[in-house]
């Protein structure tokens, strides 16, 4: 996997997103402690997502719980949750169990 990124990237993908999207993807890059431009290259090549544990995964994961809270916190009073933050918390926790396994 190293040889890859030691290629010269001489070419751009670019694609529209919408705003929640692009923090949904924001968010699970950063909880993973990868590069944005990273993370999407090895979702959309199907590669596992490895995370990287560092002060920067663990920022976005404190920051995360907080929004994540701050939902709970709206849900309780019967509203639904939006399917973003479901998707957050799921990938969340997927990122949790990794990090107990080393």
């Amino acid at each position: 996997m190293k040889e890859q990124y030691q290629r010269i990237k001489s070419k751009t993908v670019v694609f529209r997103v919408t705003p929640e999207e692009l923090e949904l993807i924001t968010s699970m890059a950063d909880i993973s402690g990868m590069k944005r431009q990273e993370y999407l290259l090895e979702r959309a090549l199907e590669n596992s997502i490895k995370v990287y544990s560092n002060p920067r995964m663990f920022k976005a994961l404190k920051n995360r719980m907080d929004m994540i809270l701050e939902e709970l916190k709206r849900i309780e009073n019967g509203d639904n949750p939006e399917r973003e933050i479901l998707d957050l918390i799921h990938y969340m926790t997927d990122v949790m169990e990794q990090l107990k396994e080393e």
